[in-house]
């Protein structure tokens, strides 16, 4: 018998992939043979393959169609099928401070606010801490808030303390820089924002040209 397992719902990162562990370990053949795993599905319309009997494959967001053929040694099984749907992570509103982060300043703490669309309320959000990348640095602390205006006091907003130290640890270099927190519903899917930010150090500014300009005379 050749089984392929259970539909499955799944939630993308938020580089919009998913990775996805199927199981063919149910299928079996009635002389006791040992088997051989084909698994097949499509991608923008080119075939990908996996042979073992619980591959781990990464699929793009959108619903699937994996198909799975075992083999006893003598001939193949008629094809069994299961569909996998991949759920698009929430995008939110991240605004992170301080804006310009000073290496050599005494703050211990990059702040996150992170606005989560209309409709997501506080009950939603999974109890877990929020991570900041690059780094994948878990939150000190965190707040979840509700909205102040008459027709969003249910929309969540989450307030998030993170170790200034560590960031800096994971990004070496000075400049204008992308920063990205997520975070997770109690469905399982993700939810992020993204902003920039700019790190100096005074202590490594450039020289002024040491050349002495004359007046003249």
């Amino acid at each position: 018998m050749n089984y392929a397992g259970e539909d499955q719902t799944v939630y993308a990162w938020i580089d919009g992939f998913a990775d996805v562990t199927l199981d063919g370990s149910d299928s079996n053949d009635a002389d006791g043979d040992e088997l051989t795993y084909k698994w097949m599905w499509t991608i923008d319309a080119n075939t990908y393959e996996a042979n073992s009997v619980s591959p781990t494959i990464e699929l793009p967001v959108g619903e699937h169609i994996v198909t799975l053929v075992v083999n006893d040694g003598v001939v193949d099984s008629e094809p069994d099928q299961l569909t996998i749907t991949v759920i698009e992570p929430v995008e939110s509103l991240l605004r992170i401070y301080p804006r310009t982060l000073n290496r050599t300043s005494r703050g211990k703490y990059i702040i996150a606010f992170l606005q989560l669309p209309p409709g997501i309320t506080k009950d939603q959000i999974a109890d877990e801490k929020l991570l900041l990348y690059p780094g994948n640095i878990t939150a000190i602390r965190q707040f979840v808030l509700k909205g102040r205006k008459k027709h969003h006091k249910k929309d969540a907003k989450i307030l998030a303390f993170f170790s200034k130290a560590d960031l800096l640890a994971a990004i070496p270099e000075n400049g204008r820089t992308d920063l990205e927190v997520t975070g997770r519903l109690t469905t399982g899917q993700i939810f992020y924002g993204t902003d920039s930010i700019r790190i100096i150090d005074p202590k490594n500014r450039p020289r002024p040209n040491a050349q002495r300009h004359h007046r003249r005379r």
